[in-house]
């Protein structure tokens, strides 16, 4: 039940992301105007099933590519779980965030997700159906590598 948790996470990724235009380049300088989501991002993400109240954490990383304001990528977490993630850039915000988990078994959410001003931190949430058909709330704050 914890692996499967952990593996629905991404969506973050999330994850939850909204905001506005930051002026930061990618290599997070200011001198553009819009955000550059290109990278690989690590960190934490917590995870609540909402009907039962548990709690998890655990390790995840999400690679990225941007194409004009479409972001699309994968990600794994230390648990094992593996999946996809896309959505649309608007300034520092990656909206309409989708994090669909392909393995061990498939489970899809979605959210927003921000990235911070020094185009550092990508922080979000993401809320779905696990493969058990409990709904989890995920959240996490991962940093550029």
């Amino acid at each position: 039940m914890r692996g499967r948790a952990l593996r629905a996470f991404f969506l973050l990724a999330g994850a939850i992301l909204s905001g506005c235009g930051s002026g930061i380049s990618s290599a997070g300088r200011s001198g553009t105007n819009s955000s550059d989501f290109s990278s690989t991002f690590v960190g934490p993400i917590q995870i609540t099933e909402t009907a039962r109240g548990q709690k998890y954490s655990s390790e995840a990383t999400l690679t990225l590519t941007q194409h004009g304001d479409r972001v699309i990528g994968v990600w794994i977490t230390t648990a094992g779980a593996t999946g996809t993630i896309g959505g649309v850039v608007n300034g520092r915000t990656l909206t309409a965030l989708q994090a669909k988990q392909t393995s061990p078994c498939e489970s899809d959410y979605r959210g927003e997700a921000i990235l911070d001003t020094e185009g550092v931190r990508l922080s979000g949430a993401v809320a779905g159906t696990n493969c058990e058909g409990t709904m989890e709330a995920i959240s996490f704050v991962l940093r550029r590598q």
